[in-house]
């Protein structure tokens, strides 16, 4: 937790000493400019730039461009100073005029959006790690189709020594819809235990009504069914990671875009 929080705090810190520096010159500016907003304006289209080169050097990661880490806390240390630029610059947080009311709400979404991948970035990569279970996004419907297979092994042997059918019609009934695909998606990212809840819920109610050998037959159910708890909880973490930088991303090339007209725009009125 304590790195966690200095991989914030430092961000943060160079972020308001900046913020300070900025404040302090675009005050200075105002005396001697008739139009101080053309350095904070250009202060904020440069930190846009900056945030969206972050993204080339993930794509370069073949070359040696630095430390990671380093890269991120510049990210989220310049996505800081961004807001102080905007809200500088804007001399509110929601301007007037159609144009630049559309292009503060991409501002703000994009805001939104990289808060919300900070913490996606920080918490979810160690949560995975803490299931012991590598895997592959892509292979997370193949690892579910194996464990089904597994799972109806089981079940048929069952059914063959045992002479009994009771642990398979419990299984059409509760536990086949658990092994259809990946499930209790929103549980999983919001850290609840709704999916042990509803697996002991369901093994339970069935041990009781089985013989000694029965019940070993369902505990390789069970863990097999823990086994696809792990692969639940790489699939929904693994999807919010890519599917968060498939929204942040192109919303912030976007707002670039409506930068870079915004300033044609100025440029042209005061010529």
């Amino acid at each position: 937790m304590r790195n966690k929080l200095s991989r914030l705090l430092i961000p943060c810190g160079l972020s308001f000493i900046a913020f300070v520096v900025i404040f302090y010159w675009q005050s200075q500016a105002a005396v001697e400019l008739r139009n101080p907003k053309i350095i904070s304006g250009w202060a904020l289209a440069a930190a846009i730039l900056f945030l969206l080169i972050f993204n080339l050097r993930k794509r370069l990661s073949a070359f040696n461009l630095g430390l990671a880490k380093i890269w991120f806390s510049l990210h989220v240390a310049v996505g800081l100073l961004t807001i102080a630029f905007f809200v500088i610059h804007a001399g509110t947080f929601w301007p007037i005029g159609l144009y630049e009311q559309i292009l503060a709400a991409g501002f703000w979404l994009v805001s939104l959006t990289g808060v919300v991948g900070v913490f996606i970035t920080i918490h979810f990569p160690k949560r995975l790690t803490n299931t012991g279970l590598e895997i592959i996004y892509e292979k997370i419907p193949q690892e579910i189709y194996s464990l089904r297979a597994a799972v109806e092994d089981v079940l048929k042997s069952c059914a063959r020594e045992c002479g009994e059918t009771t642990l398979q019609e419990h299984y059409s009934q509760t536990l086949a819809w658990y092994f259809q695909r990946p499930r209790f998606y929103w549980a999983y990212l919001f850290g609840s235990n709704a999916d042990k809840a509803w697996l002991a819920r369901h093994v339970n109610s069935v041990r009781r009504h089985l013989n000694s050998e029965e019940s070993e037959y369902l505990d390789k159910v069970e863990a097999l069914a823990n086994r696809k708890s792990l692969v639940d909880e790489h699939f929904a973490r693994q999807d919010v990671m890519k599917k968060w930088l498939l929204f942040h991303l192109p919303l912030s090339i976007l707002v670039f875009s409506m930068s870079i007209w915004h300033i044609i725009l100025i440029y042209s009125y005061s010529l």
